[in-house]
C-alpha cells in the first residue's frame, strides 16, 4: 500500500476506444489475454450504436458515452466525436480512474491518445499507446478520396503534431509489424519503448466454428477468387475487378467473391458493370463471422489487393492470417508487411500494387503451380503467428511497467 493509502494491486486497466464496442477482433483478443493474467479490463468506448451505458463483454467491463436521447442522432454523433479536448471523454474517463482505482491507461489508436497522455500525467499512472495503424499516413490517403471538408477534419499535419506528442510522452508503444516499429525509430524513439503485437490470429478460435455444407456446395464448380473485409476506398478492390476481364478469359470458371461491406459499396458494382464481369463478380454482403470459415473452405485464392503507400506499409490486416490458418493460398500486394511475409513463408504470391494485369499473372501462377502454398501458411500461423504466441509480447508489456511503477513504489 502506498503512501496515499491506496492499494497497489497494478491490476486495473483502462483501455480508451474512439468506435463502438463490440466488434473489434483486436480488442478482443487482447483484453482476454489480460484478463486471463489476472488483470481487471474496463473499456471506454463510443456509443453511436446506442448500446447500453454499461455492459460486460467477455470479461470486459465495457463503459460507453451516453446516449444524449434527447437531441438528433447526427448532433449526438457530434458531440460525442473523440477529440483529446473533447470534455465528455475527459469527464468520463477521469471519473473511470478514480471510481475504479485505474493503474495503466492503454489507448487505442491516435484520436485518444493525447487525451490519455494528459490523464496520465494528472494521474500520474502510465500510458500504453496502442498504435493499430499509422494515422498520418492514413490520412494523407483518406485526403486523397474526401472532400473539403474530409481535408479539414482528416488533417495530416495536425495528426502527425499530436502522434510525435503522444510517441515521446507514452511510457509505452505498441504497434503490429516490424516495419512500423523500424519507422519510429528512424524518428527518434527509443527502441525499448517499442513493443510489437502482430494482428495474428487466435487459432484455436477459428477452427471451432462448424463450415456450411450450402455455401461450398453453391461454389463447388467456380475456382474462387476470396476478399473478405470492408470495402472502403484504399482497399484496392477495382485491381482485382479489373483483373476479372483477363481472367474470364483465362480461367473461365474463375469468380471473385467480395464478402463485406462499405460505404464504396455501390461505386465498387459500377465498376464491376463498367469492366463487363458481372458475371465474374458476386457481392456477398456482410456475413456474420461464424460463417467466414466457409467461405474461406470454398476458396481457392484469398486475396488483400490494399496497396503499397506509407500507411499500408506499416500496417497489416488480420485477415492474412485468417487465410493462412485454414490453409488458403494468398495472394496479395506488395505492400511491405505482407511482402515480407508471404515471402517468407512461401503462402502465395506478390503482386504490383494497382497492377490487374500483373495480379492476374500472379493467379495464373498459382492456379499451376505444385508449391504448397496453403500447406506452408497453416504451417507457419501453427508455429509462430498466432495470438497464442504474439499475446505473449502484450503481457511482457505490462510486466514491465508493473515492474517499474513497483521499483517506483
Amino acid at each position: 500500500m502506498s503512501k496515499t493509502g491506496k492499494i497497489n494491486s497494478d491490476k486495473n486497466i483502462l483501455m480508451l476506444l474512439q468506435s463502438d464496442y463490440p466488434p473489434d477482433i483486436r480488442i478482443t483478443k487482447e483484453a482476454k489475454a489480460l484478463l486471463n493474467r489476472g488483470y481487471n479490463v474496463t473499456l471506454l468506448c463510443n456509443n453511436n450504436k446506442q448500446l447500453p451505458a454499461e455492459e460486460i463483454v467477455e470479461g470486459t467491463q465495457v463503459m460507453r458515452l451516453s446516449r444524449l436521447s434527447l437531441i438528433p442522432l447526427k448532433i449526438s454523433k457530434l458531440v460525442r466525436l473523440p477529440l483529446f479536448f473533447n470534455p465528455l471523454w475527459y469527464r468520463k474517463a477521469a471519473a473511470l480512474i478514480k471510481k475504479r482505482k485505474i493503474d495503466y491507461l492503454h489507448v487505442h489508436d491516435l484520436p485518444l491518445a493525447p487525451l490519455a497522455i494528459i490523464l496520465g500525467r494528472r494521474f500520474k499512472i502510465p500510458v500504453i499507446y496502442d498504435m493499430h495503424e499509422n494515422y498520418p499516413a492514413a490520412m494523407e490517403e483518406w485526403k486523397k478520396k474526401g472532400g473539403s471538408f474530409q481535408s479539414i477534419v482528416k488533417n495530416p499535419k495536425i495528426a502527425d503534431i499530436l502522434n510525435n506528442y503522444s510517441l515521446k510522452r507514452a511510457n509505452k508503444v505498441i504497434v503490429v509489424v516490424e516495419e512500423q516499429r523500424d519507422n519510429l525509430i528512424r524518428k527518434g524513439l527509443s527502441p525499448e519503448k517499442i513493443h510489437i503485437v502482430g494482428n495474428t490470429v487466435d487459432k484455436d478460435k477459428l477452427l471451432d466454428f462448424a463450415i456450411d455444407d450450402y455455401i461450398l456446395g453453391k461454389y463447388e464448380k467456380n475456382f474462387i477468387i476470396l476478399y473478405i473485409g470492408s470495402f472502403s476506398t484504399e482497399r484496392g478492390l477495382e485491381t482485382a475487378i479489373e483483373a476479372m476481364k483477363i481472367l474470364r478469359m483465362h480461367l473461365p470458371k474463375s469468380k471473385l467473391l467480395l464478402v463485406g461491406d462499405g460505404k464504396n459499396k455501390n461505386n465498387l458494382r459500377a465498376f464491376v458493370s463498367s469492366c463487363s464481369v458481372d458475371d465474374f463478380v458476386e457481392f456477398v454482403g456482410w456475413v456474420d463471422f461464424s460463417k467466414v470459415p466457409s467461405y474461406l473452405h470454398a476458396s481457392h485464392i484469398c486475396i488483400i489487393p490494399q496497396p503499397s503507400n506509407p500507411a499500408n506499409d506499416t500496417t497489416l490486416p488480420h485477415k492474412l492470417f485468417q487465410y493462412m490458418l485454414l490453409g488458403k493460398p494468398v495472394l496479395t500486394s506488395d505492400a511491405e508487411p505482407l511482402k515480407r511475409i508471404v515471402t517468407e513463408t512461401k503462402c502465395g504470391e506478390v503482386f504490383r500494387s494497382h497492377d490487374p494485369q500483373d495480379f492476374a499473372r500472379a493467379v495464373g501462377v498459382m492456379y499451376s503451380s505444385q508449391t504448397q502454398y496453403g500447406k506452408n501458411g497453416r504451417e507457419a500461423v501453427l508455429k509462430k503467428y498466432n495470438w497464442q504466441q504474439t499475446s505473449k509480447e502484450l503481457l511482457n508489456t505490462y510486466s514491465l511497467l508493473q515492474n517499474n511503477r513497483k521499483d517506483v513504489l
